[in-house]
């Protein structure tokens, strides 16, 4: 991760757990590192344990990772369109075909994914 994303590790978030309350204690470390990290969002299927009331008042969103997919889809077309296909070139056990790939989107819970993807199996 760190080799794709240089900046993507987070220190100095501690001090800032103790003062969050979310429905699990446990994941008060994600939404600290998500405030000094000044992260848009946080992407996790973990919805029910990231109220919208906790995190609205540091400017940050709930995504899940299907919702996540289908901006940057949105945003980036070709540029999202390409990394999902040199991720689906690097994959060998088992390889997938671009048709392959949309259904195991679909198969992990992310037919938003599944859909926009099918739309553009030609090129991915």
């Amino acid at each position: 991760m760190c080799e794709a994303i240089p900046d993507c590790m987070v220190t100095g978030y501690e001090d800032f757990m103790r003062c969050l309350t979310l429905p699990d204690p446990d994941d008060r470390h994600v939404l600290a590192a998500a405030i000094v990290g000044h992260a848009d969002a946080i992407v996790t299927n973990n919805v029910k344990d990231f109220p919208l009331e906790a995190l609205t008042p540091h400017d940050i969103d709930l995504q899940t990772p299907d919702q996540f997919i289908v901006n940057q889809l949105t945003l980036h077309p070709p540029r999202a369109i390409k990394a999902l296909r040199e991720m689906r070139l690097r994959w060998n056990n088992p390889k997938h075909t671009p048709e392959s790939l949309v259904v195991l989107f679909e198969q992990r819970g992310m037919p938003l994914t599944a859909v926009r993807l099918s739309e553009s199996v030609g090129i991915l």
